[in-house]
């Protein structure tokens, strides 16, 4: 009798450490879960912002295409003010000329009278 209140107490004893681990353990798992969650929050907030970086860069790729497009539309509108000043200023002096020309024979003809 003594011997079975002995395995009794020694199965008691085990099956009370083992339920002391089981609740240490389901401790640990929900402290593990709760990090888990915490993580996985800062994983969602960071996946968020390089989301919204993203967009940021694409719209100010965007934004940058368009600068260099209006840059280029610039630059040629430039050269081609510049090609028709340079037809404009021989048109002038072409002008200048018949006009010194024809104040010339204005001229000779007044002192030829």
């Amino acid at each position: 009798m003594e011997r079975i209140n002995t395995s009794k107490k020694s199965i008691i004893e085990d099956w009370q450490n083992t339920l002391k681990d089981i609740q240490e353990r389901d401790k640990n798992l929900t402290k593990l879960k709760e990090f888990n969650k915490d993580e996985e929050m800062k994983i969602l907030t960071i996946n968020s912002e390089i989301q919204g970086v993203n967009r940021e860069y694409l719209n100010e790729a965007a934004l940058s295409e368009k600068r260099d497009e209006n840059i280029r539309n610039l630059a040629n509108e430039l050269q081609s003010l510049k090609s028709n000043k340079e037809v404009l200023e021989n048109e002038l002096k072409r002008l200048d000329t018949k006009i010194r020309m024809l104040k010339e024979s204005i001229s000779h003809k007044e002192t030829d009278k």
